[in-house]
């Protein structure tokens, strides 16, 4: 199962579409299922980004798929087609997905928020100034940097157990 992001809308009534808070501008997200059907995914941007910030990546080996349209953060079951959670916060920008269990984690320009395939499990309180930088995920910890208060960036760990962060 994979989901990519298209650079133009798919000739119309060339492929199934579901919509999912869509205007204008869109990101337009491609679903390959494993039964070898496909289905394109249309989400509405945010207002933040003058450069495209769209992803789209899968938790694990489920069906969850979150998928970030310029900003805003959507998390849909590519099986179902179904909406399962979206966040409003408008600069979500990288994610990172674990490799042990179905879990990414999000940036956005002070905050992070993690989902799992049944929605979001956990929220910062502002952890930067002015920008985070996702570097990796290993077993249970997400790495980055961060731009903090002393106007310098910073490395931190983020125990996705505990959801302590640690920064250096």
């Amino acid at each position: 199962m994979e989901a990519s992001i298209l650079a133009s809308p798919p000739v119309s009534g060339s492929v199934e579409e579901e919509w999912f808070d869509a205007a204008v501008p869109s990101t337009w997200v491609r679903f390959d299922l494993d039964d070898g059907s496909s289905w394109v995914g249309v989400f509405g941007d945010g207002p933040v980004f003058a450069e495209d910030k769209s992803l789209a990546v899968r938790l694990g080996e489920t069906s969850a798929f979150l998928v970030v349209a310029d900003g805003l953060a959507y998390l849909v079951d590519a099986r179902s087609r179904k909406l399962i959670a979206r966040d409003d916060h408008i600069d979500w920008h990288s994610a990172v997905v674990l490799p042990d269990r179905p879990l990414a984690v999000l940036a956005g320009f002070t905050n992070l928020i993690a989902f799992d395939p049944s929605g979001v499990v956990w929220r910062s309180d502002r952890v930067a100034l002015d920008g985070i930088k996702l570097v990796s995920a290993r077993k249970g910890c997400v790495y980055g940097k961060v731009y903090w208060d002393d106007y310098a960036w910073h490395d931190f760990a983020l125990d996705t157990g505990t959801w302590e962060l640690t920064r250096e």
